[in-house]
């Protein structure tokens, strides 16, 4: 009888390297982060002392635009894999 044990931890150690690396923010604590940080919190700032909890700022590189939600669904239901 051939034992599987060796090749399950193979794969389990192959998918948990996998995963970190996923999950590595490689932006994390770098100037860039910083500098974003230091432009969207006065947008923050100003949406929570002038609007609703129910609205959002989406910006792009030539424009801003506040949006408030009035019904919304979330569903997975229609994805491919």
């Amino acid at each position: 009888m051939v034992s599987t044990a060796a090749p399950a931890a193979s794969i389990l150690a192959i998918e948990q390297e996998i995963h970190n690396q996923a999950c590595t923010n490689c932006f994390a604590g770098n100037a860039r982060t910083a500098s974003f940080e230091d432009v969207v919190k006065p947008v923050i700032k100003w949406l929570n002392e002038n609007s609703n909890p129910h609205a959002s700022v989406i910006i792009d590189s030539t424009s801003a635009e506040l949006v408030t939600g009035e019904i919304g669904i979330h569903t997975e239901e229609f994805l491919k894999d």
